[in-house]
């Protein structure tokens, strides 16, 4: 059975996905994976064949961020999908021509792939790697683009849909009408975190006890959990000989997303881990932005890339932009956790891990060293918070996500039609 994996944005929107197309070349079957190019490294180790996205402005990087940053979700869509959907469509098309793949499994921002699936007649699963992209009325997300979305749970289901239609979430960008048009496929168009709905199978890789199963999430949808890092590597001996030299520290991490402008961040967070009497690891995500960042003092260390998986299990607690794979690293690992959400999914994420009693949230515009320090003091010193990360540490870490999602995609690829696909 061969699939083909497609997958475009950041870290945090690829890595879970490599680690199913890992699980599943384990399992004897073929699979590509077509992604941006500075991903090549982590899927070729994987064990995974690589297949270059050809439009480079899919790649979200600090510049496209930037643009889109006031904007929210809705102008990546209008912003960088949109623009470059048929071009994405065409070198997507001329894969499938050549590998002939059983089907597709597909990221959200991957807009051109779930439209060649109903052109080809190929079966395809779409990948959920946070609660938020369900756009559920029953668990409505949390978002500053939508007014009064922290009341949605409180109004009730009707409501919460209607608050997400009047805040355009789900408008079809023209692109999309255009290429279905000119493919001559029927129906309406759905819009891109949509798309979902039309899939043979929705795969939910996030972490089971933050996002319950709803009855408007897409049928059939598989709450995998979360995936078992892999890959990741070690940690520098900088790093590690810090971390043998002391206490273990608060980590301070962006993220690959939210890592631009950081300075003002880790400036704060070297003051915040003093007031709480914590030693400090600043991860800035680069080499270039460690050197932008200036630290005093033995207590402190700047890196730049650091597995997470490995760091987490030796911090006192972890601070973070908010990304769902950091989220589910700091619960793997069974410590207290500061959100800072700047972007994207990353506030209502946050809030989940907040209402789980699991650590705290500050907004990344309120983000200063005496009120982190104050929020760091607290979540080391309350033994509910230890308690609820202990146990959420041993429930993630035994959930297999990329186990769980091959299971279901076997059984979607088996199931697969066998007359001929439509024509083009």
């Amino acid at each position: 059975m061969h699939l083909l994996f497609v997958s475009v944005g950041s870290m945090g929107d690829v890595y879970p996905m490599v680690e199913v197309a890992a699980e599943w070349v384990r399992r004897g079957h073929a699979a590509g994976f077509v992604t941006l190019d500075r991903f090549r490294g982590r899927v070729e180790a994987a064990g995974v064949e690589f297949h270059g996205v050809e439009v480079p402005s899919y790649d979200l990087q600090p510049d496209a961020l930037a643009r889109v940053r006031r904007g929210g979700a809705r102008r990546i869509v209008t912003d960088v999908v949109g623009p470059t959907l048929v071009a994405a469509y065409a070198g997507l098309e001329r894969l499938v021509e050549a590998v002939r793949p059983d089907g597709m499994v597909v990221h959200d921002l991957a807009a051109a792939a779930p439209i060649l699936a109903e052109a080809r007649g190929l079966r395809w699963a779409a990948v959920v790697l946070q609660p938020a992209s369900f756009l559920s009325g029953h668990d409505p997300p949390v978002s500053p683009e939508i007014r009064g979305s922290r009341l949605f749970h409180r109004l009730g289901p009707r409501v919460a849909r209607l608050g997400l239609r009047v805040a355009g979430i789900d408008a079809v960008p023209e692109p999309v009408r255009r290429l279905r048009r000119d493919l001559g496929l029927p129906g309406p168009a759905r819009s891109v975190l949509r798309a979902k709905g039309d899939a043979d199978l929705a795969l939910a890789l996030f972490p089971s006890l933050l996002g319950a199963p709803q009855p408007d999430w897409p049928d059939p949808t598989v709450l995998c959990g979360l995936p078992r890092p892999g890959g990741e590597g070690g940690l520098p001996p900088d790093v590690a000989a810090f971390l043998d030299d002391g206490p273990r520290p608060a980590v301070f991490a962006l993220g690959d997303s939210a890592s631009w402008g950081g300075r003002p961040f880790f400036e704060a967070s070297v003051e915040a881990a003093r007031g709480a009497g914590l030693r400090a690891v600043l991860v800035t995500g680069s080499d270039e932005a460690r050197g932008d960042v200036a630290v005093a003092g033995p207590d402190v260390l700047a890196a730049g890339y650091v597995p997470y998986g490995p760091l987490f299990a030796r911090s006192r607690v972890a601070v973070h932009a908010g990304g769902m794979g950091t989220i589910g690293l700091a619960l793997r690992a069974g410590v207290p956790q500061l959100a800072v959400p700047r972007i994207f999914d990353q506030f209502d994420n946050a809030a989940r891990v907040e209402r789980a009693g699991l650590g705290a949230v500050v907004p990344w515009s309120r983000y200063e060293a005496g009120r982190a320090a104050g929020l760091l003091r607290e979540l080391i010193g309350r033994a509910d918070v230890e308690a609820a990360v202990r146990s959420a540490g041993a429930a993630v870490a035994a959930e297999d996500g990329a186990a769980v999602a091959c299971d279901a995609l076997e059984s979607m690829v088996r199931s697969r039609v066998t007359s001929p696909p439509p024509p083009c």
